[in-house]
């Protein structure tokens, strides 16, 4: 069923899903306290996936260069958007890793707030028709300690249903 998501997270934390019907973009959210993880289907850069992969298929098959990847160009994408529409968000390089969705991006970040700063990860996970936004977000203080919950976690994330 590649209309839903499956994902692993730590025991005790909150979870809230729902969308994948009539139209409606999937979403999900794990919560511990300050922490969060967010997951978003984005239906436009879904399209946008699609139509790139189409344009790619005739292509020589040799070229394997992480630019030029459906997924790299949403989550650069996405970045730009994130960066013009708050003067207060920055991101610091962008990795490649392999979620259980295939070739992902990572970013991490720092979003100045009025009363505190938030950092994490934002990730972009795309398979097929689905392109998905992930931010995982918790007090700079926590980063440390919450990198390899927040990797685990995304490196999880798969279609179908979680056991």
């Amino acid at each position: 069923d590649d209309s839903a998501l499956k994902f692993e997270y730590p025991e005790g934390w909150e979870v809230d899903h729902g969308g994948g019907t009539g139209g409606q973009p999937i979403f999900a959210s794990v919560v511990y306290g300050g922490v969060s993880i967010r997951i978003k289907e984005n239906l436009a850069a879904s399209a946008m996936g699609e139509a790139a992969q189409a344009l790619g298929q005739g292509q020589n098959q040799d070229v394997n260069v992480a630019e030029l990847a459906p997924v790299h160009g949403a989550h650069i994408s996405r970045q730009q958007t994130l960066m013009a529409t708050n003067d207060k968000y920055e991101e610091f390089g962008t990795e490649v890793f392999e979620s259980g969705l295939g070739d992902s991006r990572l970013s991490e970040f720092k979003e100045q707030g009025m009363l505190s700063t938030v950092v994490g990860y934002r990730a972009t996970l795309m398979k097929g028709r689905h392109t998905y936004f992930v931010t995982c977000s918790c007090r700079p203080s926590q980063f440390e300690s919450l990198k390899p919950v927040f990797r685990h976690v995304l490196e999880s994330i798969g279609q179908g249903r979680r056991p």
